[in-house]
Parts: structure tokens; C-alpha cells; sequence
């Protein structure tokens, strides 16, 4: 009789923390809710705690560990959930959000920041601050206006609408001059159109 009482105590202490396969998730409550395959064929609905602040809906074939919480299997909930599948490789010290399609804000060694996203990157608020140099390798289209408190250097520079400068409207004031070699400022004495 206490051999059997000990092996039932050995086998509840043993199905404590439990693996299984993410099979669905309900992520529309207070707490997500995950179906999972534990044992062959046992499946459970149970909830999902995250971290604070942080929070994810696992592909079905994700891996998710279990406790059975006061012993019983069936008041389980689900304290990590994973997918090899999908992680994103690190060095030593790096940390990184990502998803299945390689989206990926990973913190780097050297304190390099790198976002990674196949189609977009957005940001919504009333204001962007950024301190330091800013290197664009691609356009710069602005539907609000481009204000400089210094310079705006570009080899090509054009406005659809209007382009002012120190209070010039820019965008039907021209000036074309003809090259003139010998003259004291190198140029015609008036302005003559190309």
C-alpha cells in the first residue's frame, strides 16, 4: 500500500512539468489560451502567461512547456512557448523580437541596433527624435514639409508644389547664365535663359 501511494506520488511529481506541441491558439481573452498536445493524444486548453509588456500568438507547431500547477494536470497553464522552426541565431549577449517571416528587431553587440522587415517599417507619433547623423540609401518622400535650421545639400533638389528659401519662392524663379571664359566673374553681364 505505501509502495503504491509513493509510485503515484513519483508519477504526479514526474507529470509536473510538462512539453507538448501548440495545436491552436485563442488570443482574444484577458489571457491567451493554447490547445496542447501533451501526451499522445492528450489534449489541453490551457493559459498562456507571458512576461509584462511582452507578447506573442505562436504558429500551431510551436513548443510549449507546461506546469501542473498544486500537482493536478488539469489546472496546467503554458510559462514558455518556442519554435525552432523560426528563431533568429545570436551572438553571445544579442537579443532579438522576430516572427516566421524574418521580421527581426534584434539588438546587436556594439550596441547596433538592426530592423529587419520584408516590406515596411511605421511608427506613429507626434514627434521623432533623432540625435546624431542619419544616412538614407534610398528616397526621402515627404507629404508634410522639410525644414532645415542649417543647410539642405543634395545635387538634385526639386518640389512638386513649392520650394522657398530664406523666404524666396524658389519654384518659377530661375536663373540661367552663360559661361563666359576672360570676363571678371566668369559669367555674361546679364542673365540670358539656356
Amino acid at each position: 500500500m505505501i509502495k503504491s501511494a509513493l509510485q503515484r506520488l513519483a508519477r504526479s511529481i514526474q507529470l509536473i512539468i510538462g512539453r507538448g506541441i501548440v495545436r491552436l491558439v485563442n488570443d482574444s481573452g484577458a489571457l491567451q489560451e493554447m490547445q496542447v498536445e501533451l501526451l499522445s493524444g492528450e489534449l489541453l486548453n490551457l493559459e498562456r502567461f507571458q512576461d509584462y509588456g511582452i507578447t506573442s500568438v505562436p504558429l500551431p507547431g510551436a513548443e510549449a512547456i507546461t506546469v501542473a500547477v498544486g500537482g493536478r494536470r488539469g489546472k496546467s497553464v503554458v510559462v514558455r512557448a518556442d519554435d525552432r522552426r523560426y528563431r533568429v541565431k545570436l551572438g553571445p549577449g544579442e537579443v532579438a523580437l522576430y516572427t516566421h517571416e524574418q521580421t527581426i528587431l534584434a539588438l546587436r553587440s556594439g550596441g547596433v541596433v538592426e530592423i529587419i522587415a520584408a516590406t515596411k517599417v511605421k511608427s506613429s507619433a507626434p514627434m521623432w527624435e533623432h540625435t546624431g547623423d542619419f544616412i538614407l540609401t534610398g528616397n526621402l518622400n515627404a507629404t508634410g514639409q522639410i525644414v532645415s535650421a542649417t543647410m539642405i545639400g543634395a545635387p538634385v533638389l526639386s518640389a512638386a508644389v513649392s520650394l522657398t528659401v530664406n523666404g524666396l519662392e524658389l519654384l518659377d524663379h530661375n536663373h540661367f547664365y552663360t559661361w563666359t571664359s576672360g570676363s571678371g566673374n566668369g559669367f555674361t553681364n546679364g542673365m540670358t535663359p539656356v
